[in-house]
């Protein structure tokens, strides 16, 4: 099995489709470190958890892109945003980083509102 995959990479690289350069992958860390029963299980629920999370806050997040929308002035917007992001802070605290939601740019959003005036 390891020598049809070396050599189906090996072709790749042949054909050009594979820059070997850049294959990158992530290090193993803590192999030799003792893990208490039911580590993954734990790990797994974790990851879901905050991807569920995360899915509820994209929702809300679009209800703030509406609010955006909506402002009166470049300093209602620019208020709105900051009151966005704090929120938005606040949710990713409780993300794990893959999950975590954007903040809004002031001055992307200013300018969005300013094209639709």
């Amino acid at each position: 099995m390891e020598l049809r995959v070396e050599q189906r990479i090996a072709e790749a690289i042949a054909r050009g489709e594979l820059d070997p350069g850049e294959l990158k992958g992530t290090p193993l860390e803590d192999l030799d470190r003792p893990r208490k029963d039911g580590w993954w299980a734990d790990q797994f629920v974790r990851r879901e958890r905050s991807r569920f999370a995360a899915e509820d806050a994209a929702g809300e997040r679009q209800r703030w892109e509406r609010r955006l929308a909506r402002a009166r002035s470049m300093h209602d917007v620019r208020r709105r945003v900051a009151e966005a992001n704090r929120w938005i802070e606040e949710v990713n605290q409780g993300l794990l980083r893959a999950h975590a939601i954007q903040c809004f740019d002031a001055d992307e959003e200013v300018n969005r509102w300013q094209q639709r005036r």
